[in-house]
This record gives structure tokens, sequence and C-alpha cells, in this order.
């Protein structure tokens, strides 16, 4: 009714207003009233429906969440989603990095390899590489250690000194020390001989030579 009948006119009667869909009711029809309709609200681009639209309700909108710098995104947004997020992995003192965090992967992260007995760290660990480990070398029979290995360094090894032909071992090779030669005894000649011949591991022994008195000959 939008005119009340009186003694001299008749009442008025309008048709009632009905919402499209892209309206929703926001007085609904009385006797002496008609409906009221309001467009629906329309999401952004950077908002997402957390509430449906009814026939008595607007549709309702928020921003969508965004992932922080130490976050990843677990989940995509759409029309009726939110965007979800983790926090990324932190790798631990004993941890290096495999794989790098983006904006849609977390960062993935394994332990440091631990260098085992008879090996040392040829390549030292970081936050983003492994620990390399090389066996440690091992000396010879004709070799011995100028360098002990340690945990970072790798044993050092030379070869035996051999003795030439003129000269005799003086100390014998050892797996820490080298051998040490010396060159053979001469004998002065006209005043020694040799009284004890050389070896490998001996010198040559001298003696003085005999002088005849007057009462002898030679």
């Amino acid at each position: 009714q939008t005119h009340a009948p009186t003694s001299t006119s008749d009442r008025a009667c309008a048709t009632l207003t009905v919402c499209n869909d892209g309206e929703w009711e926001t007085l609904s029809a009385g006797r002496y009233h008609n409906r009221q309709c309001q467009p629906l609200l329309t999401c952004t681009s950077s908002q997402w429906q957390n509430a449906a639209p009814t026939a008595s309700s607007d549709r309702s909108c928020v921003e969508v969440t965004t992932c922080t710098a130490t976050q990843w995104q677990t989940q995509s947004p759409s029309e009726t989603r939110d965007r979800m997020c983790s926090n990324l992995t932190v790798c631990t003192n004993d941890e290096y990095e495999t794989s790098g965090a983006t904006a849609m992967s977390d960062r993935t992260c394994a332990a440091h390899t631990t260098c085992m007995q008879g090996q040392w760290e040829s390549k030292a660990s970081s936050a983003e590489h492994d620990r390399e480990c090389s066996a440690t070398t091992t000396c010879t029979p004709v070799q011995w250690e100028t360098t002990a290995a340690t945990t970072t360094s790798d044993r050092v090894c030379r070869g035996h000194t051999v003795c030439t032909a003129d000269e005799w071992q003086t100390k014998s090779s050892g797996t820490l020390h080298d051998r040490e030669c010396a060159k053979f005894t001469s004998c002065a000649p006209g005043t020694e001989w040799q009284s004890e011949a050389p070896s490998a591991n001996r010198d040559r022994r001298c003696s003085s030579l005999s002088t005849c008195t007057s009462s002898e000959w030679e």
C-alpha cells in the first residue's frame, strides 16, 4: 500500500520490488513499505570471500593473507579460500641447506657428514654445503711421515733416503724419521791401511801402518 484510503480516495498499491541475483534485501517488505535491495559487495583481487551472500545478507570479503619473508605458501588463495603460510625450516648448526626456500616451497636441510677414523676433512662444512672427507694417506714401507695427519689436514710422507755406493747407514729408517747416511772413511795412503772392510751398516776401519825399527827389516 503506497497510499492509505480516505473518504474521498481509494487505497493505492504497488508491486513489491524483487531483488535480482546481484542484490540482497536490506529491508524486508511490509504492508506499508516496499522491499529495499542493494548490490552485492564484490571482493577485490586482493580479497577472498569469507562469507557467502544470502537473500538477506551481503557477501563478506577480507584481505588475502600475505606470507612474510620467513614463511612459504602452503595453500594458494582462491575466491573463497585464504592463502595459508607456514614458517620456513631453519637448518641447525649441524645441518646444511640442500634446497633453498622459495615462495612456494620450504627449505630442506640435511645433517653434515662426519669424517670417520682414517679420514680427514678435505672441505669444511658450511650452511650451504656439506663437509667432505678424504682417506688419510698411509706411508709405504719405503716412506716416513714428515707431517702427522690432523682432523683437517692429511698426513705427508716422503721417501726414505737411499745410501749411495760410497756411503753407509748411520741411522736406520723408521716410520717417523728418515735414514741417515755418511761417506765411508778413506784410509790415508802411505800412513794407514784398511783393517776392517766397510758394509752397508758399518764404516771402513783404518789402522796406522807399522814402522820398522833400526833393528828390523820390511
